[in-house]
């Protein structure tokens, strides 16, 4: 079992090398909870050797993450298939989990006719997607902001 800072040091070669590291990766590589990894990647982030991501953490310098802005105009057509797709398989009734992202607003976008719908959300996208939407209640999870995402993050959210 490595010592936390050759973890952290491991940890950091990893983003470098590959871009982008996940928790859940992590956490099984590393054999360490999640929550051992969300910290090593906080401290590192501290340091300014990291960039926090949604559900994980990448060089700095590496690849750049493009914000919700940016990446709702890329591949504007396939995101609405996909979501036109996802729309066509969920039914009125259902309890449903959507996360943030572009596609994922998408999706939202095409879910604002249901009737009888609940979706739970980080996403500042989906909850602007169905806020007038009377026949979808809407769940918001909490947690910090993150602005490039425009969906809240960490243990609230998680």
């Amino acid at each position: 079992m490595l010592s936390a800072n050759a973890r952290r040091e491991e940890i950091y070669h990893l983003a470098v090398t590959t871009g982008l590291a996940s928790v859940e990766e992590l956490s099984a590589r590393f054999e360490v909870t999640a929550s051992t990894i969300r910290r090593d990647l906080a401290l590192l982030n501290g340091q300014g050797r990291l960039a926090r991501t949604y559900g994980g953490a990448m060089a700095l310098g590496a690849h750049p993450e493009a914000s919700l802005r940016q990446r709702t105009g890329e591949a504007f057509e396939q995101k609405h298939a996909i979501a036109r797709w996802a729309a066509s398989v969920i039914r009125p009734g259902e309890n449903i989990l959507l996360d943030a992202g572009s596609t994922v607003g998408a999706l939202a976008h095409e879910l604002r006719g249901f009737e009888k719908l609940s979706v739970t959300t980080p996403g500042i996208n989906t909850m602007q997607e169905l806020a007038d939407s009377e026949g979808i209640e809407v769940d918001c999870l909490g947690g910090r902001l993150r602005s490039l995402s425009q969906s809240f993050v960490g243990p609230l959210a998680e």
